[in-house]
């Protein structure tokens, strides 16, 4: 394993949850599931978005989950039943959190414990009995119910993940603190899913794969992509068109470092990618060496080197090598 492997391989051990944190989010996740049960409003529960996925990067705060209606409530199963569900939900969960806080979104209804702990977004839903493990949820705009594969969205990522040798998942970590902590854009987990997993191939490294993503998502940006089960072509659609353009304009000055690191690894200065990378993450990214600082420094003058050795957001003038570090797909 090369040094540039290493330094992602700790990257990704400081962007994994904690584990006791998520043990306790998970057990009072089952909790919630069962004193619902018990008042036989539901007949199961399970966890779904990032957590689920196993692409939360921390700290872990909101937790997505379904829990499957109970054959009691079927008579809300019609085109304006969503309100009288979430009124019903809402209505038992105070009595059980009076303390929480308690709101109606469109899809679900969330129960707050606090800023400083979890927020579990909980959707009722009801199941399909067709084989595709699908479920019916409401949808409390139109007051009916919308149907989600919201099971296959997890198992597609699981398996993308057992074929890439269990690197999709720490990869799509990476993008996601890189778009969250450093580019600084408002884009949805599951759109960065998304790119990642219509971007990166099968089979490739942490570094190949985070350039690969960072060169080719602004097209994707500005058009439009496929939701990883490949059902739905979103957008990102809460974004105007130049707010679009900018966040792919972001994407596009990482990508110039990216290449830049990439050579570096391909002739073996493994000091010199580490260090590049560490201008495109900085921390938790392992810090580069001094020597590294210098040289980079005098790589990227003009753009503006930090006393802590990173570059400033001055987009830095570099010219990318032609060949990429990827094989096609």
């Amino acid at each position: 394993m090369s040094p540039t492997d290493n330094a992602f391989d700790k990257f990704n051990d400081d962007l994994k949850l904690d584990p006791a944190e998520k043990r306790t989010a998970e057990e009072r996740h089952n909790t919630i599931t069962e004193q619902l049960r018990l008042l036989g409003l539901v007949i199961a529960g399970f966890l779904q978005g990032s957590l689920a996925r196993k692409t939360m990067i921390k700290p872990l705060r909101d937790v997505d989950k379904v829990l499957i209606l109970s054959k009691a409530l079927a008579i809300h199963h019609v085109a304006n039943g969503a309100h009288a569900i979430a009124a019903i939900m809402v209505d038992a969960i105070r009595k059980l959190y009076p303390e929480a806080e308690i709101e109606i979104k469109r899809h679900a209804v969330t129960l707050d414990f606090g800023k400083d702990t979890f927020c579990f977004d909980m959707v009722f839903a009801y199941e399909f009995d067709d084989g595709t493990g699908d479920v019916d949820i409401m949808d409390t705009k139109t007051g009916g119910w919308k149907r989600s594969n919201t099971r296959s969205l997890i198992r597609v990522v699981q398996d993308r993940n057992k074929a890439s040798e269990e690197t999709f998942v720490p990869l799509v970590r990476e993008l996601k603190f890189l778009v969250r902590d450093k580019l600084e854009i408002d884009l949805p987990g599951l759109h960065v899913e998304s790119l990642a997993y219509a971007l990166i191939p099968a089979q490739c490294r942490f570094n190949a794969g985070v350039t690969k993503v960072l060169t080719d998502a602004p097209s994707l940006l500005r058009s439009g992509y496929a939701d990883p089960t490949g059902v739905d072509k979103i957008l990102w659609t809460k974004a105007k068109p130049e707010a679009r353009e900018a966040a792919a304009a972001k994407f596009e000055a990482l990508a110039k470092l990216a290449l830049v690191a990439e050579q570096h690894t391909a002739t073996g200065e493994h000091s010199k990618a580490i260090a590049t990378w560490y201008q495109i993450f900085g921390e938790p990214f392992p810090k580069p060496d001094s020597d590294s600082r210098g040289v980079l420094a005098q790589a990227f003058t003009g753009a503006g080197i930090t006393t802590a050795g990173t570059v400033s957001r001055v987009r830095p003038q570099v010219t990318p090598p032609v060949t990429r570090a990827w094989a096609p797909r």
